[in-house]
């Protein structure tokens, strides 16, 4: 991870623009299972800023079936804080 963070996201950052590389993210989310996407999910989703959850969230539940959507939420109940559960269920 140390390596991922300190010299890959530099070459990236160096060699891409950065809708090139939301693009590839688009790309990995929607190629994940359901059950991959929440395993990500409940690592990604508590580290975010308010803002970046709102992004993230904001995406998701304009593209999934509203009950794919609240049992994300629901199912992130036991990684998060109480603010940050009372955020989410706010998108």
């Amino acid at each position: 991870m140390d390596e991922e963070e300190t010299q890959m996201n530099e070459v990236i950052w160096n060699n891409f623009e950065d809708q090139e590389i939301l693009g590839w993210q688009g790309k990995i989310l929607s190629e994940l299972t359901p059950e991959q996407f929440f395993k990500w999910f409940k690592y990604i989703i508590p580290a975010l800023q308010p803002h970046e959850q709102n992004a993230m969230l904001g995406g998701f539940k304009a593209n999934a079936p509203a009950e794919a959507f609240n049992a994300t939420i629901q199912g992130l109940r036991p990684f998060v804080s109480d603010a940050q559960f009372t955020h989410i269920s706010n998108i």
